[in-house]
């Protein structure tokens, strides 16, 4: 994270509240959400997919600043690299990339403002996925230090699995699919939905292992020391939304 103050709620089931309040946080995984068999809320056939495309092209025929954008384009996808000024005699067929899916462990929370994410957890989700409690974290940089500095799965430290290195963002609902002909490259595939999903004002941490992991899970319970004052209760009024 980019010592960025953001204040956070983590909308669960009242039973787990005491758990949470406690230290005890589950994080789950890309594949778990592509492969649950309820409706698409949180699940999504399509996490962490996504594919980039383009036409044929002579780079020969065409100005300085088309070139140059179309070589920015190809260089963001990540699969594979040319230089610009070797591009200039460059003819290339058309190519489709299809990503593999994302492997990466998460932890979902809810961005300000309260009220709409309130109605969106509580209210609009399908009846199975509905919560009825909230914890609002009142600096979610200090929350994932806590966690990277004090948290254990088991009998292993967190940090003995994962890197100490957690990215975040903002979750985007946009197309997983891009046509680099008119479109800017389909990338950060851990921070994307499709469109057809309604905003749920999500953010999520995504926690890679690092490079020689002492194991590697599945979806996982840790738990850490969490100073009191880190976390609230906030009340969620159903009737009131």
């Amino acid at each position: 994270m980019n010592n960025q103050r953001v204040r956070c709620y983590k909308f669960m089931k009242k039973k787990y509240v005491s758990g949470f309040l406690s230290g005890k946080v589950r994080i789950g995984t890309m594949k778990q959400f592509r492969e649950m068999e309820e409706a698409e809320w949180i699940a999504d056939k399509g996490e962490g997919t996504g594919t980039n495309r383009m036409g044929p092209k002579d780079f020969s025929s065409m100005a300085d600043f088309e070139r140059s954008n179309f070589v920015r384009r190809i260089n963001q996808t990540g699969a594979m690299r040319i230089d610009e000024g070797a591009a200039k005699g460059l003819k290339m067929d058309g190519f489709h990339i299809e990503y593999k899916p994302v492997e990466s462990h998460i932890l979902c929370v809810s961005l300000p403002p309260f009220h709409s994410a309130a109605c969106a957890m509580c209210y609009d989700a399908p009846e199975e996925y509905r919560y009825d409690a909230c914890v609002e974290i009142l600096d979610l940089e200090e929350y994932i230090r806590c966690l990277l500095n004090t948290g254990v799965i088991g009998a292993l430290k967190f940090t003995d699995v994962f890197a100490d290195e957690v990215s975040f963002s903002p979750v985007k609902y946009i197309s997983r699919s891009a046509n680099l002909d008119f479109e800017e490259p389909v990338r950060n595939l851990t921070f994307l939905k499709d469109p057809k999903f309604k905003p749920q004002q999500e953010g999520r941490l995504e926690f890679k292992y690092k490079s020689k992991p002492a194991t590697k899970l599945g979806p996982f319970s840790a738990n850490f020391s969490v100073p009191r004052n880190l976390l609230r209760i906030v009340d969620v009024e159903l009737s009131g939304l």
